[in-house]
């Protein structure tokens, strides 16, 4: 669980009918090093409600309870298949601007930080 610190992944304006169509607008943000698209399932909404609120905001340990749970959720597939072979890697411009942050490393804002490879 975290925020993200990348200027690509950001919030999403509430236009979508359905978590699939919020889901997708995700899509192309999700890639690993090499570049392949990697989001392919999402899940039902996860309650926070249900953790002690100092556990998961400002606790000190780690939330592997919290990460259990929401893998235990029901999930769905976006991609599967026949589909999974259509997908184009991600653009280069794209993978240059994912390396950028907002926060730096000592935790403190400021302007975009290029991550030191």
């Amino acid at each position: 669980m975290s925020k993200t610190n990348h200027p690509v992944l950001r919030y999403r304006d509430p236009v979508y009918k359905t978590l699939r169509e919020l889901a997708l607008s995700y899509f192309h943000e999700y890639f690993d090093k090499s570049g392949r698209k990697s989001l392919r399932n999402y899940s039902l909404p996860f309650s926070l409600l249900r953790y002690d609120p100092h556990f998961w905001v400002s606790g000190k340990d780690d939330l592997i309870a919290v990460v259990n749970d929401l893998e235990d959720s029901r999930h769905y597939t976006l991609v599967k298949g026949r589909h999974l072979q259509y997908l184009r890697s991600v653009e280069p411009y794209i993978s240059f601007v994912s390396d950028i942050t907002q926060w730096n490393r000592k935790g403190k804002r400021g302007n975009f930080h290029r991550r030191k490879k």
